[in-house]
């Protein structure tokens, strides 16, 4: 008897995004050492945003092997894959490019849309609200986002991040 799929969340700040028509298999560790060195933990993949967009995570090799052994049929799926999904189809809500800020307990994940595409998820570590604005407002710069014309979202309200934001940016809900 296959035993009923269930879903484990992987909130592992080790990911990265590659366009599924440059993604090799055999190349994932490849990928993940140029970004992570030292990195010793099991490689997983989930193709996301229609397929096209290969979203490689790792998972410490004791922690799979613990949720293979409990449940073999159990899917994992990164943290970042579910907020992608979440706000890629919001673009034709704006008439510009989006960042999605999600403020997180050790720093904050940033996502970025123009009209048509996803450009970037990265999670970035922010000790301190300062951390959060000087990673978000260089991320914005660093994309050409203008500070007229595109929005920047907030995930959670964090009065504090959304003020100091205004002052830079026109558009923040």
């Amino acid at each position: 008897m296959i035993a009923p799929l269930s879903e484990y969340i992987n909130r592992s700040k080790q990911f990265t995004c590659v366009p599924a028509i440059l993604f090799d298999e055999k190349n994932k560790a490849d990928y993940m050492r140029f970004l992570f060195a030292g990195n010793e933990d099991v490689i997983l993949r989930q193709y996301i945003v229609n397929k096209e967009i290969v979203l490689l995570h790792t998972m410490p090799e004791q922690e799979y092997n613990s949720i293979q052994t409990k449940s073999p049929n159990n899917q994992i799926t990164h943290y970042m894959a579910v907020l992608i999904d979440e706000y890629i189809d919001k673009g034709e809500l704006v008439n510009g490019n989006r960042m999605i800020v999600n403020p997180t307990e050790d720093g904050i994940d940033i996502l970025c849309f123009s009209r048509e595409n996803f450009l970037l998820a990265n999670h970035f570590d922010a000790a301190t609200t300062a951390d959060a604005i000087y990673f978000t407002l260089y991320v914005w710069k660093q994309l050409r986002f203008d500070q007229t014309k595109d929005y920047l979202y907030l995930t959670k309200d964090d009065e504090a991040l959304r003020l100091q934001l205004q002052e830079y940016i026109s558009h923040i809900n």
